[in-house]
Order: C-alpha cells, then sequence, then structure tokens
C-alpha cells in the first residue's frame, strides 16, 4: 500500500490538478492527535529551522488531488518538532477514500550541506484510527559527500545491454519496521535507470551520504542477462572519492 501511494504521490508532484485547503492556523482544542521528533544529522548533531508538513490527501480523479494541510511546524535550536491538530472523520482509519503524510519543505534545507533526495521526502504515514494519538516521527538528514563513480570496459554482447550504477543512501524518516542493512532509516537510491551506459567507459558525480555506510549497486544487463552487485562503501571526509567498476 505505501509503495502505490508513494507511486501516487510522485506521478502526482509532476502533473497533477490539485486543490488545497490550508488549516495549519487551526488550533485544536480537544481530542487531538499529536506527533514530536527530532531531525538529527552526523554524530547525532541536531538540525533547526527544518520545516515539516502534515496533511491529508485523496485522489478525485484523474491526475487530481486534493490536499489538507493540518499542522506545521519547524525544529528548534536543539532539533526537536511537535504538531497537534485534530483529524476529520474521513481522515481516520485505512478504509477511507486517502492517506495522511508527513512532508520536509525542500526550501528549509541547505542543500549545498545535506543530502537531499527530492522524491523521498514523502513519508507516508500509517493510518491513525484514533484522535487522542501520539507518535514520534523521527528524521536523519545526513551531511552530503559527492563521490566520482566510473563504469568501464562495457562491451556490448547482445543489443540491450547496459552498465549502471545506483546508489543506496541512508536518510529520511526512522522506521522500526525497516531494520535496512542494520538501521531504521530508509535507504533510497540514486540512479535507477539514471547512472547508466552503454558505451565503453563513463564517470559520474553522485551524492552521497557523509559518515555513512552508502551501498553502491552494480547492474549488469549482458548478452541480456541481469545481475546485481551491492557492494558497502564507507564514506568520510578522507575516503576516496573516485570508485571504479568493471563490467
Amino acid at each position: 500500500m505505501k509503495k502505490v501511494i508513494l507511486f501516487i504521490n510522485v506521478i502526482l508532484l509532476y502533473s497533477s490538478c490539485e486543490k488545497v485547503d490550508d488549516d495549519t492556523n487551526l488550533s485544536c482544542i480537544e481530542n487531538c492527535t499529536h506527533i514530536e521528533g527530532k531531525i538529527t544529522t552526523k554524530n547525532n548533531l541536531p538540525v533547526k529551522n527544518v520545516q515539516l508538513i502534515f496533511r491529508f490527501q485523496k485522489s478525485t480523479g484523474t491526475y487530481s488531488i486534493y490536499t489538507r494541510k493540518i499542522a506545521n511546524a519547524k525544529t528548534d535550536s536543539n532539533g526537536n518538532y511537535s504538531m497537534d491538530f485534530y483529524l476529520k472523520d474521513e481522515e481516520l482509519g485505512d478504509s477511507g477514500p486517502g492517506w495522511l503524510n508527513m512532508y520536509i519543505e525542500q526550501n528549509s534545507i541547505n542543500r549545498g550541506l545535506f543530502y537531499v533526495n527530492r522524491i523521498y521526502l514523502f513519508e507516508d504515514i500509517l493510518p491513525i484510527y484514533d484522535r487522542n494519538t501520539s507518535r514520534i516521527n523521527n528524521v536523519y538528514l545526513p551531511t552530503k559527500k559527492d563521490l566520482k563513480i566510473k563504469l568501464q570496459n562495457f562491451v556490448l554482447l547482445q543489443e540491450g545491454d547496459y552498465f549502471e550504477v545506483q546508489l543506496y543512501v541512508p536518510n529520511g524518516f526512522e522506521n522500526n519496521e525497516l531494520n535496512t542493512y542494520g538501521n531504521y532509516y530508509r535507504y533510497h537510491t540514486e540512479g535507477i535507470n539514471k547512472y547508466r551506459i552503454n558505451v565503453s567507459s563513463k564517470t559520474f558525480t553522485i551524492p552521497a551520504a557523509l559518515n555513512q555506510t552508502n551501498y553502491v549497486v552494480l547492474v549488469r544487463m549482458k548478452n541480456g542477462l541481469y545481475s546485481e552487485e551491492t557492494i558497502p562503501v564507507a564514506v568520510d571526509e578522507n575516503s576516496n572519492t573516485i570508485l571504479t567498476y568493471d563490467y
């Protein structure tokens, strides 16, 4: 379900007719839902002044969407934020017409310093069944370091063959159900169908997460056969930023 919602969000991001109601100025008096969390970067350092928006969305037709902005908050000097808001009947549970999600406003992030993957700043929230609910949503926002990755020695054996690199980076909202690569943050990818060659060699510059283990995934379509190879790469201030891989 989450993948379907994310796919809908991505499509609507680029091609939607959207109606928006902004109720973020409304105060909740009773039967309030509470969400709080902390945004941190490397070494558990707080990130301040990041804007978060909690909202309800539903499809209202082909390429059309309705959005109710329910609450917003900005992280303080310790990276903390909190929201209290009232959910309407149609926004409760998982059998209604739409979904709830948290969104990080890109313009509030220093993109020169932090790794930001545009699409995956969406975070779909699990259904909320009871208005009197409290939830903790922490966010990891890694600092950025560019890697140069060279793909080389490609040989076309069959039409449609290619050599591709993807880079999986830990960032975004915490999810205790994931435990991806021993880590409770999502690993978001840079490069599906993006950093690909069908020529002898090419070097790509790809943003990575600093002071984290990133995962290089090499995708080879060779003689019509598909294969993947995953390689962990620790990235710090002193690490090699030029990586070379053979087809």
